[in-house]
């Protein structure tokens, strides 16, 4: 094409333009530059003499305003009830070589929509991209957004990028423990955190059963029996559940021991039985006093291995780069 075109037009420009345009979610994407009048719908308008035309147009943009193009077309998304007309732009998205840098604005527009399908949608959209193309990041940023399903679609994605997303654990945690009410939401989140680090996982939700939030620590519990349930025998993750319901069951909180000792009969394994019997055991001599010395060895094991934990977790914050998220562990 003989003429040199020298940019996309400013979102101002594209209203007065054509008065179809949508807005951005009252975000600029757009430069001070000639205006060149390309409607970014008509991408994937029915009418192939306009498509081909905007088309040949959008083919002569410098790379960054093609990427402005494309995330214009993006945040449409926010209004769009339709779905006919959304499957229109994932396809223009597609045609257009849309890049990884659509994929938050995709799912700030679809918190924004009233369409429960649009997550799904923008879902199997992401997934053409490689989960490490993606940046963490703005990522990390919609863990604090409002509605749920943002920060789910945020940390599903983060949770693909396995250990490349260690540094947002801390974030996936604090999204994780909100939902202590929510045994649902709590799980969820707790899966993605076991993506990225099983075993740092794990652990929080063993601190989170002694939470003083009694939602949370309950939640966490059944996180932790429904686990141990489930997982296989060898699964190293399994082994670390049964120690932490038995110093549960030695706890001062009456409500936490009797809720250990009911898991622990329910589970009837071999292990199980015998971390009973020896309660009961010493509960027997306690009445006598015999075991006052017994159950303070037990209690410093006990407090060893919390501390252990806490001890295992700090230092992993602190080797990711994440030592500002220490203090946070147990809040």
């Amino acid at each position: 094409m003989a003429r040199i075109i020298l940019c996309v037009l400013m979102l101002l420009s594209l209203a007065f333009s054509c008065a179809t345009v949508k807005q951005p979610l009252s975000k600029e994407y757009w430069g001070l530059h000639k205006v060149e009048k390309l409607v970014p719908e008509d991408l994937y308008s029915p009418d192939e003499d306009v498509k081909s035309k905007n088309a040949a147009i959008f083919a002569d943009l410098p790379d960054e305003s093609k990427q402005q193009v494309l995330t214009y077309l993006a945040y449409t998304l926010s209004e769009e009830s339709d779905p006919v007309i959304r499957a229109k732009v994932f396809g223009a998205l597609t045609e257009f070589n849309a890049g990884p840098y659509v994929v938050v604005p995709l799912i700030e527009a679809a918190g924004r929509n009233k369409s429960p399908m649009i997550f799904r949608e923008v879902g199997a959209f992401a997934a053409r991209f490689k989960p490490s193309e993606i940046e963490l990041k703005p990522l990390v940023s919609l863990l604090n957004d409002g509605e749920w399903n943002v920060r789910y679609t945020a940390a599903k994605i983060m949770g693909l990028k396995s250990k490349s997303a260690e540094t947002a654990l801390p974030e996936i945690f604090v999204v994780m423990r909100s939902y202590a009410g929510v045994p649902d939401r709590y799980a969820d989140m707790y899966n993605v955190a076991s993506m990225i680090n099983p075993r740092i996982a794990i652990l929080q939700v063993i601190t989170d059963m002694k939470s003083r939030d009694p939602e949370l620590s309950k939640t966490a519990i059944n996180k932790m029996f429904e686990l141990y349930m489930y997982l296989s025998k060898d699964s190293p993750i399994r082994k670390e559940i049964l120690p932490a319901l038995i110093r549960l069951m030695y706890s001062d909180d009456e409500i936490l021991s009797k809720t250990s000792r009911e898991m622990l009969s329910s589970i009837g394994d071999d292990e199980s039985e015998k971390a009973l019997k020896s309660y009961m055991a010493l509960s027997k001599l306690a009445f006598n006093g015999a075991a006052e010395y017994a159950g303070e060895k037990l209690q410093d094991k006990f407090k060893k291995q919390e501390e252990d934990i806490l001890d295992e977790i700090a230092v992993y914050y602190t080797l990711i780069g994440r030592s500002d998220a220490v203090k946070g562990i147990k809040k």
